[in-house]
């Protein structure tokens, strides 16, 4: 190993699981920062945060000889990310509300990635649902139309869209809420 710069991620996280404490160093050097900002960002509370990167990274320190990890980058916001919901879960309250606003600034987020792959679950979601609910939720949500737009454009009443956006929108948070518990219980497995 030379510099910094001249071994990848990936080739970090292979050294780690060796044992290599200078490569889980050189780790830590390269993302810490930015793990905080996207906590940070988040929370809007730096002592969580840090709190937050620090459990992440003494994860993978704790289980480097099991951990493989094809997309470094990937992985630890990732893993911020479900850190972060856990955090907010604990003083929200309500599931259904973390996910809202993890699923809305899913596409305000730096982290393409991750944002692409959350832009993958909501596009099958939505092709899941009857066609005249996914054209209100899509019209609401993605247009930024009023209830009552979509009401006039589509022939409809306004309760009727009303009643369809609150369907759409109590099954996606069923949903994230299932696809949480299930990443939350593979977590724990994995530890």
């Amino acid at each position: 190993m030379s510099q910094q710069t001249d071994t990848s991620s990936q080739e970090l996280f292979f050294l780690i699981g060796q044992g290599d404490e200078r490569a889980f160093e050189r780790l830590y050097d390269r993302y810490w920062k930015a793990l905080f900002n996207q906590a940070c960002k988040r929370l809007n509370d730096p002592e969580k945060s840090r709190d937050i990167v620090q459990n992440v990274f003494m994860d993978i320190w704790n289980r480097r000889a099991v951990l493989a990890v094809e997309n470094p980058e990937a992985y630890l916001r990732t893993a911020i990310r479900f850190q972060v919901i856990k955090e907010t879960a604990k003083h929200a309250g309500h599931f259904a509300d973390v996910f809202e606003n993890e699923i809305s600034s899913c596409f305000l987020a730096d982290d393409l990635l991750a944002d692409h792959e959350m832009q993958n679950l909501l596009r099958l979601f939505l092709e899941a649902l009857p066609a005249k609910r996914r054209r209100i939720f899509e019209l609401h949500y993605f247009e930024a139309h009023s209830t009552t737009a979509i009401a006039e454009q589509l022939c409809l009443n306004r309760k009727t869209v009303q009643n369809q956006l609150h369907s759409a929108a109590r099954l996606l948070r069923l949903r994230l809420q299932q696809f949480l518990i299930i990443c939350t219980f593979l977590g724990s497995l994995l530890r």
